[in-house]
């Protein structure tokens, strides 16, 4: 009979180390999935509340849009509940109603519970820089700092931008000139934010932060007028860097005391805007923009009410969802307690 085996040497510290081992991998296994699961909640989570704002935004466009198609205009304002002269020779309005400032007045309104802020403002108060006319562009880029010959150089790079030919002009740019991936459209500019494309464009501070940024600033329409007393508060601020300066125009603004870009300080400004027979009325053109209060999500439509046209009473040149500290900064309120609020529509 053989003698019996010893059992082995067993080292109950080691078994214990190795099962808090396993424990412990298994506790960052489980933390992990919790981490995933709960980002894929939060994540879930935001993107339904976006959904819901952008939902309550755009509702809030539609008001301003309705009222826009039915209420009469003013010289610059869009008068809720107004009443137009039948007489056409006499014009104007019989009752000015809710008049409502095309320069971007905010004015509150209520959807599913959300307080809303709509502006509305002229196309005309934009900065007009046709590529087609560089004085304008040449002003605009002088008074934000350029020195005369890189304004002008910008200014034809604009023009070979947009026109339908190769032919460099002087200071100008060609799909030669430009670097691998990018060539001038040689073609009219769809939006504003096109502007960033052209050579050089690209440096100047909105195009840095987000090439959208000039719809809410620039038309680009052939032929487009600029009238200084539509020009709303934010592109004040872009074009005076000087806050007293800014003051000074939002008081003249104030007091209605705005006929010509030559009571901004916008000198020469006039002899390029300033149509034959003066600065033209309030137009069918708009910038739309509805956000909440501290503007951390800006919804933004440029609208041309085409009444005329039963099918499509009116076009829209783009519409987009912007943020960023800019828009925050330019439309955002501590508090929209004491705003007026946005006359809804009367129900049928």
């Amino acid at each position: 009979m053989s003698a019996r085996l010893s059992p082995p040497e067993t080292r109950p510290g080691y078994v214990f180390i190795l099962a808090l081992a396993a424990i412990a991998a298994l506790a960052l296994v489980l933390a992990g999935a919790y981490a995933v699961q709960r980002s894929s909640s939060d994540g879930a989570a935001r993107l339904l509340s976006r959904t819901r704002l952008e939902g309550d935004l755009r509702a809030a466009q539609a008001n301003a849009i309705y009222l826009l198609l039915t209420a009469p205009r003013g010289e610059d304002t869009v008068n809720a509940g107004g009443i137009m002269n039948p007489d056409i020779f006499e014009g104007g309005l019989l009752d000015a109603g809710d008049p409502i400032s095309a320069r971007g007045e905010p004015r509150r309104i209520d959807i599913n519970g959300r307080t809303v802020i709509i502006r509305l403002i002229s196309a005309q108060g934009l900065v007009g820089l046709d590529p087609d006319d560089p004085r304008k562009a040449v002003q605009f880029l002088e008074q934000i700092g350029l020195d005369p010959a890189e304004a002008s150089r910008l200014a034809a790079r604009l023009g070979d931008y947009a026109d339908g030919d190769d032919l460099r002009r002087l200071g100008g740019a060609e799909r030669d000139t430009y670097p691998e991936g990018r060539a001038p459209a040689n073609q009219p500019m769809r939006s504003p934010s096109e502007l960033c494309a052209v050579l050089g464009w690209e440096t100047l501070p909105l195009c840095q932060e987000d090439a959208r940024l000039m719809d809410l600033y620039f038309t680009v329409t052939p032929g487009a007028a600029t009238t200084p007393r539509f020009i709303p508060d934010h592109v004040l601020e872009m074009l005076f860097d000087d806050a007293p300066a800014r003051q000074r125009m939002q008081m003249q603004f104030a007091q209605q005391r705005v006929s010509n870009f030559a009571d901004l300080g916008l000198d020469g400004w006039d002899g390029v805007y300033e149509g034959e027979y003066g600065y033209s009325s309030l137009g069918a053109e708009f910038l739309i923009l509805t956000h909440e209060p501290q503007a951390s999500l800006v919804l933004a439509a440029l609208v041309s009410l085409t009444p005329g046209a039963i099918a499509a009473p009116y076009q829209t040149t783009f519409d987009f969802v912007i943020g960023g500290d800019r828009v925050e900064q330019e439309f955002g309120l501590e508090s929209a307690d004491d705003l007026e609020e946005f006359p809804l529509p009367e129900p049928p």
